[in-house]
């Protein structure tokens, strides 16, 4: 009897619709009292059972009170019957538990406190906008679904229903992250076999974190037929999986806060191939602060956006270009059209001047920065023009105004300028911070002439070189070339594929089922291993071979979340380490399905850094000494990375055919020395005209090429007027 009372004390609905309740049982009975809404104050451990709570049209709010908390003892579903809130409240997740919305608004709001061990993958709490592991004959629903989390840990959130095979969701998912909210995984999607939805959006913002942004489904089959959109005005994303990639069917588009988006977003969206990325200025306009003076113009005014950062004239919307000419100046904001109205960047110049050439006017102080990238796109200390075939004139004297006043082109510290196609200085000061102590400007065999009317830095301790060739051979070098064998071709961040690149011929290893290879390829490797085996040595492991874009995607920004989960590192700082020894997407040579990966059984000790003692295998000897006899070869060694812009990957064998194999291991060369030699960009002419400056040496030739012979025809010409140090280089024809 006692009981009894107690009870229906705790269940009692007050005036207000306040109910309380202190176990499952309760929980549910109050619902069922609370059809147009109302409060459920839990005072106990409510430990839930997979229960369907009573349909109710008004909001329901589920708060705690003193030790009151929601608990997942074990893993079971509390499906909704209208739209919840739930704050102030402690969840506690012991393994893994869901609440699925069952198609009704549903809002983590304010000091939900989840409770979960995420150290095991599935762990956690799931938010399920539709239905939970539901499986019946309709197939088709047209709700629409709504789920915003304000704070609370969530391991997974699902727009529409979860573990529904073949189920398709017309309606539209609604999904707002923000506050303090931590999402692992957020499907804006369907999850379950043959199981897709129409459309979904997503918002991210404040401090809220998104670690894995699925924007189709969990798996290819589980697309979105429609659109996708995103709004960021804050937090952080750690990656977009691959997935989305292409279960999108309609338009992905993505607009951000420049203010406030997290860095790294734009980055990750382009590698996810995100169709629309923009800014809110683009979408609602700039929000401009007050007027300034132009700094390239005495009678202009301009003003600059508070968020963006664009800055326009004011008073002067129209510009009479001139054909073929651009001004340049740090700091200029325009299209380069006139001196008051400079471009802000020297190599988009370069682009803006396109294969014709033209002359950039240098009006202002104009930066040179590093802008060359290596395999995996740490910068390099060297700035590249973009190619040209036409004559670039680079000036600070152009329609009889002389701007060598406050103009120069900035060595701002030891940057070399590679140049890309024939380039003319003239009337130009070269200008170089203290910084600086050695530039040197690399021709790469294309005509370099420097007029008279230029000046030179000639303070103590500082060298300005000239190289009519190369300084060294590298990747870089082969902007532009043609390969036409597939089997020699090179891959790179200079030579990326495009994201939809096929192979036709691709044939599975037959020890390795699982990877395949171009077909020629493919049978080298076959033959190798089966010979290793006869002379019983353990044939290695092969853990990866052909990429696609999608692949190569999925490894890069995987260890980037990785990183940042486990170290909590910054964007920035994960991307350094993973550029380390990971490809970006598409300047991997296994999207090109040559190469693979391979470690040896015995090395499994060293965990994931296995692959990097191969080399003290003598199965890994074996294969670097008898590779050649197959057309194998380690292909990016050790003493080379200075060439190929990779580190030793002691892992990574790529097919190149016997008789490229053979040579690159009698000379000890790269594929890159192999194929500049073959294409003939070491059989080229230079031509050198030096006619003011002073420099610490001026030479026709190439430099630090180590075993590569290098022909042609080397000119130069110095005017008596130009001051060289070094002068054992000075050469007028060899």
């Amino acid at each position: 009897m006692r009981r009894r009372v107690l009870r229906r004390i705790l269940i009692k609905t007050m005036d207000n619709n306040i109910i309380y309740a202190a176990n499952c049982g309760e929980f549910k009975q109050a619902f069922e009292k609370l059809t147009n809404g109302g409060t459920v104050i839990v005072t106990d451990t409510v430990v839930l059972e997979s229960i369907y709570l009573a349909k109710h049209s008004g909001t329901v709010t589920v708060t705690a009170k003193e030790k009151g908390k929601l608990m997942f003892d074990t893993s079971v579903t509390l499906t909704l019957g209208g739209e919840t809130l739930f704050e102030n409240i402690t969840i506690d997740v012991k393994t893994s538990g869901v609440i699925a919305a069952n198609f009704s608004p549903l809002t983590f709001g304010e000091n939900v406190n989840v409770i979960c061990d995420f150290s095991e993958e599935a762990n956690g709490l799931y938010l399920v906008g539709g239905e939970n592991n539901v499986q019946n004959e309709k197939g088709s629903y047209v709700s629409d679904t709504s789920i915003t989390v304000c704070s609370g840990k969530i391991s997974r959130l699902v727009g529409f229903s979860r573990g529904c095979p073949n189920r398709i969701h017309n309606g539209h998912a609604t999904i707002n992250v923000k506050g303090d909210a931590y999402v692992r995984y957020l499907v804006a999607g369907a999850m379950g076999d043959g199981a897709v939805a129409k459309s979904a959006s997503v918002r991210l913002s404040e401090s809220a974190t998104i670690e894995a942004l699925h924007i189709g489904g969990a798996r290819e089959e589980n697309i979105l037929t429609g659109d996708f959109d995103m709004f960021v005005d804050g937090g952080d994303i750690y990656r977009f999986d691959r997935v989305g990639l292409s279960a999108v069917k309609g338009k992905r588009s993505i607009t951000y806060n420049p203010l406030t988006a997290p860095n790294g977003l734009a980055y990750l969206a382009r590698l996810a191939l995100i169709d629309d990325l923009k800014s809110t200025c683009e979408t609602d306009g700039h929000i401009f602060g007050k007027p300034f003076k132009n700094p390239f113009g005495s009678d202009t005014t301009a003003h600059s956006c508070t968020v963006c950062g664009f800055t326009e004239l004011l008073g002067e919307t129209e510009f009479s270009e001139t054909e073929n000419v651009v001004f340049v100046a740090d700091g200029g904001f325009g299209n380069g059209s006139t001196p008051n109205y400079p471009l802000g960047d020297y190599a988009k110049a370069f682009e803006k001047l396109g294969k014709d050439g033209g002359t950039i006017v240098i009006v202002g102080k104009c930066t040179l920065k590093a802008n060359l990238c290596d395999q995996f796109e740490k910068l390099s200390d060297a700035y590249q023009e973009p190619r040209h075939s036409g004559t670039v004139t680079v000036t600070s004297v152009y329609g009889g105004k002389d701007y060598r006043g406050a103009a120069s082109l900035f060595f701002e510290r030891d940057i070399d300028y590679r140049m890309s196609g024939p380039t003319t200085f003239e009337n130009l000061n070269f200008a170089a911070s203290d910084n600086a102590k050695r530039n040197r400007i690399i021709a790469r065999y294309n005509p370099l002439i420097i007029e008279k009317g230029c000046t030179t830095p000639t303070r103590d301790g500082y060298k300005l070189d000239i190289i009519g060739g190369y300084l060294q051979f590298r990747y870089t070098d082969f902007d532009g070339a043609v390969i036409e064998n597939e089997y020699e071709n090179l891959v790179g961040v200079c030579r990326s594929l495009p994201t939809d690149h096929k192979i036709d011929n691709l044939v599975p290893i037959e020890r390795f089922p699982n990877f395949s290879l171009r077909s020629e390829a493919a049978a080298a490797f076959n033959r190798m291993f089966d010979d290793m085996e006869k002379e019983g040595l353990k044939v290695p492991t092969v853990t990866d071979a052909m990429r696609p874009y999608a692949r190569q995607y999925a490894l890069f920004t995987g260890y980037l979340g990785r990183l940042r989960r486990t170290f909590g590192y910054s964007f920035e700082q994960a991307r350094q380490v993973v550029m380390r020894s990971c490809a970006i997407p598409g300047c991997s040579e296994h999207q090109f399905g040559v190469a693979v990966d391979m470690y040896h059984l015995d090395m499994v000790q060293y965990g994931s850094k296995k692959h990097h003692y191969f080399d003290i295998t003598p199965e890994w000897a074996w294969v670097h000494e008898n590779g050649k006899n197959y057309g194998i070869v380690l292909r990016y060694a050790a003493d080379k990375t200075d060439i190929t812009g990779c580190i030793y990957e002691a892992w990574h064998f790529r097919y190149v055919g016997k008789t490229v194999a053979k040579i690159l291991m009698a000379k000890g060369i790269s594929l890159e020395e192999y194929m500049g030699a073959k294409l003939g960009l070491l059989n080229l002419d230079s031509f050198v005209n030096v006619k003011s400056g002073a420099y610490n040496s001026i030479s026709p030739f190439s430099f630090e090429t180590g075993l590569l012979q290098l022909t042609g025809k080397h000119f130069v010409s110095i005017d008596n007027c130009v001051s060289v140090k070094e002068k054992s280089t000075e050469l007028s024809e060899c």
